[in-house]
């Protein structure tokens, strides 16, 4: 008696959990990015109002607003994987990084949190707590004090089968190339300058000095001299040739 009382309580069970023979909910809006809405404060903002039925509300919110109530009831019975999935990441990242907007939206679609406890749990018994996170983006900070996680990453089933293997000792030789200029990235190296005749800063603490030779006053003298010379020619012949014309005219008067 009591084994046909247990063959009748688990096939009770394995009929509330499966899935109804209706279809799967529309899958028309799976190419949005949760994960990026989650990551913008304004973008939670904007979706949570609709929930809350205080702001406006995109087509996906309006679809979402009134499958919700069924999805709760029923415990995700019509989600596809990938919806479900998307649904319990979304309440996660809710839970964790938008405490106070989960308070209100948790208040109003289900205040005794027992559909949202029962989903989780069926869930994560089956795809695994560390499976259903998504990469964040940048960490923003929020006027509430909450914040997003920009380290979180994306779990796959090789990854966490690999802690219980048991570990191998591995042996590593490495060889290290001969030290010189050319294999060196910090060997320093002479940059030309960026203007042509500039000497760069650091050469005159590095570079020996300059030598100067003796300056031989008499020729610079004599140099100058001879500028000086030119240079009154010059202007002495500019006088002539402005008054040649001027000379002209008188001695024409005179005669």
């Amino acid at each position: 008696m009591q084994l046909i009382v247990s063959v009748l309580i688990g096939m009770a069970l394995d009929l509330a959990g499966a899935k109804p023979t209706g279809k799967y909910y529309a899958s028309k809006y799976d190419h949005i990015d949760v994960g990026t809405i989650l990551n913008n404060r304004r973008m939670v903002n904007y979706y949570s109002a609709c929930l809350l039925s205080q702001g406006a509300c995109p087509p996906e919110g309006v679809e979402l607003k009134r499958i919700l109530p069924e999805a709760l009831q029923t415990n995700c019975a019509r989600c596809s994987e990938k919806q479900a999935a998307t649904a319990l990441m979304a309440i996660k990242r809710l839970k964790k990084e938008y405490p106070k907007i989960w308070q209100e939206l948790s208040g109003k679609w289900d205040p005794s949190a027992t559909f949202v406890e029962r989903f989780e749990s069926t869930f994560e018994a089956l795809h695994g707590p560390g499976r259903l996170t998504t990469p964040a983006g940048d960490k923003l900070d929020s006027p509430d004090s909450n914040t997003i996680d920009a380290n979180i990453t994306q779990t796959s089933p090789q990854d966490s089968d690999r802690g219980n293997q048991p570990a191998t000792s591995t042996q590593i030789i490495t060889t290290n190339p001969p030290f010189s200029s050319s294999t060196n990235p910090f060997a320093s190296t002479k940059r030309p300058s960026p203007i042509p005749g500039l000497v760069p800063f650091n050469t005159f603490f590095t570079n020996p000095p300059i030598p100067i030779r003796p300056i031989n006053i008499g020729a610079t003298v004599k140099a100058i001299k001879q500028v000086e010379k030119m240079v009154a020619d010059i202007a002495l012949e500019k006088i002539r040739s402005i008054l040649r014309p001027w000379r002209r005219v008188k001695k024409a008067q005179n005669v």
